[in-house]
């Protein structure tokens, strides 16, 4: 289908120009990244909140401890307790943010390959130094159309991926904080 002329019979596969094929390419691959990402971003935010909630308790459990005027050593003992106990959970919370943050790294680098690609397609020269209509017509179509979903998409990746603002980095962070102010002599 060309983008500019939508309503024009489709060119068989082997007659379609460079320029378009990465056009074509482009909108596919930002198509299915963005149906991949609504189904991360969900799974991504539920185990972010499970580990804000982790955290939520063992910070009210060291809250509670120092306000009932505990021992320190029967303090420190049942901190320590619940810090083995929390220990496994938050094994499985981190695997399950490498899980989600593997399902998105792959249609991400397939997104960043077809930016690659139709950019290549609209800027490549020719002998006598200026573009031809399919290099023109693959630089504004990028230019105008997909340059701004390329933005979006790696947004949305660096909401789900990035250090430390990422929801799946978050998830190693506040375990961290957890497992310190449960335990604070430990080193992670």
């Amino acid at each position: 289908m060309d983008i500019l002329h939508p309503t024009a019979p489709a060119l068989p596969r082997h007659e379609v120009s460079h320029g378009q094929a990465a056009i074509d390419d482009a909108e596919k691959t930002l198509h299915d990244f963005k149906k991949v990402f609504k189904e991360v971003e969900e799974e991504a935010t539920n185990v972010y909140k499970a580990a804000r909630d982790m955290l939520k308790e063992a910070l009210d459990f060291c809250r509670e401890g120092h306000m009932k005027h505990e021992s320190e050593s029967l303090r420190k003992a049942k901190q320590l307790n619940l810090a083995i106990e929390h220990s496994d959970k938050w094994d499985d919370l981190e695997a399950l943010a490498e899980t989600v943050k593997a399902k998105i790294e792959g249609p991400y680098k397939l997104v960043m390959a077809s930016k690659e690609n139709i950019i290549r397609a609209g800027t490549k020269e020719s002998v006598f130094g200026s573009r031809s209509p399919d290099q023109k017509l693959a630089h504004k179509v990028y230019e105008y159309k997909l340059k701004l979903n390329f933005e979006n998409a790696a947004r949305d990746y660096h909401k789900i991926c990035s250090y430390p603002d990422g929801l799946c980095a978050q998830v190693h962070l506040l375990k961290s904080k957890a497992m310190h102010q449960l335990n604070p002599n430990i080193d992670e």
